[in-house]
C-alpha cells in the first residue's frame, strides 16, 4: 500500500498586505465560513485575550477554523494553515490539490475578513510539514524485525537511525499500546535538516512525521516496504 498524506501544515508569506487583526475579529463573527475564533495574546499560539472589547489588549494573532481548516493569521501578516487531507485524492498533484482546493479558498476568506481583495498571482506559501500514513501488511516476528533494523540502520542508504520500542527495551512495557510498541526510523534531506521520522507497530500500521513532500513520503514508505521484506524473507 503506498503511503497517504494524512495532516499538513502550510505558511502564507505576506505580500504586504496589512491586516487589521481587530476588524478581522468582529467581520468573523458575522461569517458564515467562519468558526471558533479566538484572539491570542502577542507571542503566545495558547492564550486566549480574556476581553477583546477593550482597547487595552494588543491581539497578537487571531486562530480560527475556515472551511473546516485552522487557520492563523499572525501580525506580521504571515497565515499558518493546517488541517487534514481526506479529500485529497491519489492521482492528484498534491501541491496543485493544497493550493487550489484548501489555501485559495481559505485566503479569500481572510482577505475578505480584512476588507482587501486577494490576488492568486501573488500568493507565495510552503508546505511546512507533512503527516502520513500506509500499511505495510501482517508483520512475522515483529520484535526480530525490530532488532535487525536496529542492528542494519547504519548500513541503510536512507535510514540514518532506529530505535528499539519501548516495550522490547531494558523496564520498558510488556503490553502492546500504540507507539509504545512501534520502532522508529529517521531519515533527512536536502529540505529538512532536522529529519523526518516513520513509527510502525507490530500490526504493520505506519505513520509518518514531519515530512516535507509527497515525494519524500513517498519514498520513505517504498524504502520501508522494501527493507521489511527483505528481512522477513
Amino acid at each position: 500500500m503506498m503511503a497517504y498524506p494524512t495532516m499538513f501544515q502550510c505558511m502564507i508569506r505576506s505580500d504586504g498586505t496589512c491586516f487589521h487583526l481587530r476588524s478581522m475579529l468582529n467581520n468573523a463573527y458575522e461569517d458564515d465560513c467562519v468558526c471558533n475564533v479566538r484572539p491570542r495574546v502577542p507571542g503566545s499560539l495558547g492564550q486566549d485575550i480574556p476581553d477583546c472589547t477593550s482597547g487595552e489588549w494588543v491581539i497578537g494573532s487571531l486562530a480560527m477554523n475556515i472551511h473546516k481548516v485552522s487557520v492563523f493569521v499572525f501580525q506580521n501578516g504571515k497565515i499558518k494553515i493546517s488541517g487534514g487531507s481526506k479529500s485529497y485524492q491519489p492521482e492528484d498533484d498534491y501541491e496543485d490539490w493544497l493550493r487550489t482546493k484548501v489555501i485559495v479558498p481559505v485566503m479569500l476568506v481572510v482577505h475578505k475578513l480584512n476588507g482587501t481583495l486577494f490576488r492568486q498571482d501573488t500568493l507565495q506559501w510552503d508546505l511546512c510539514l507533512l503527516n502520513g500514513s500506509m500499511t505495510l501488511g501482517p508483520l512475522r516476528n515483529y520484535r526480530q524485525l525490530c532488532t535487525d533494523i536496529c542492528a542494519g540502520v547504519a548500513g541503510h542508504p536512507f535510514f540514518e537511525s532506529a530505535i528499539m520500542p519501548v516495550c522490547y527495551q531494558p523496564n520498558g512495557w510488556l503490553k502492546k499500546r500504540g507507539r509504545v510498541c512501534s520502532v522508529a526510523l529517521r531519515w533527512s534531506s536536502s529540505t529538512n535538516k532536522k529529519g523526518s521520522i516513520l513509527r510502525f507497530d507490530h500490526g504493520g500500521r505506519v505513520q509518518f512525521f514531519a515530512v516535507k513532500s509527497v515525494d519524500e513520503l513517498r519514498r520513505a514508505g517504498t524504502e520501508l516496504q522494501n527493507w521489511t521484506f527483505k528481512l522477513m524473507h
